[in-house]
């Protein structure tokens, strides 16, 4: 899928020659500014995703569901508008299938997808908050050993 500021951002099951690992994604959309504090929390994450590459848990990669987005310009005038500039990539689902084949029904959404693809855990911030850095390295890790347990 495309990447905000360009190139492309690679999705779903490990590719040949890559290491096949679960992967993380936060879906949200411009518009959730208006209620909770996006920006802030986009920036939080980076704390995730620098433990995460030391801790050898699944990267961070968040999607902007530009098919609800006001206009063309919407995330890249937000994220221009950020203090800090985000460590993990930021893809575009144009068409809104990605968000909807992953299960998310509201935003902020997390989403683990297993190695193999299937959703193995989610998170609605707007139902639950946004959970720490910490938090949601836990729950990671949770959800990557019950996983790990009920394969084998």
């Amino acid at each position: 899928m495309p990447e905000a500021g360009g190139g492309y951002v690679s999705l779903g099951p490990g590719q040949p020659g890559e290491q096949n690992r679960a992967r993380l994604y936060l879906f949200f959309a411009t518009w959730d500014q208006e209620i909770t504090s996006l920006g802030g929390q986009l920036e939080a994450l980076n704390a995730y995703q620098s433990a995460a590459a030391k801790a050898r848990l699944p990267g961070l990669t968040a999607i902007d569901e530009g098919s609800v987005e006001p206009s063309a310009s919407a995330l890249p005038d937000f994220l221009a508008s950020l203090t800090r500039p985000l460590s993990y990539p930021v893809g575009i689902d144009a068409s809104g299938r990605v968000a909807d084949g992953y299960g998310v029904e509201g935003e902020p959404w997390f989403v683990l997808a297993s190695p193999s693809g299937e959703v193995i855990w989610s998170w609605q911030v707007s139902t639950a908050g946004w959970p720490s850095a910490a938090g949601l390295d836990r729950r990671i890790r949770a959800a990557l050993a019950t996983a790990a347990k009920a394969a084998g």
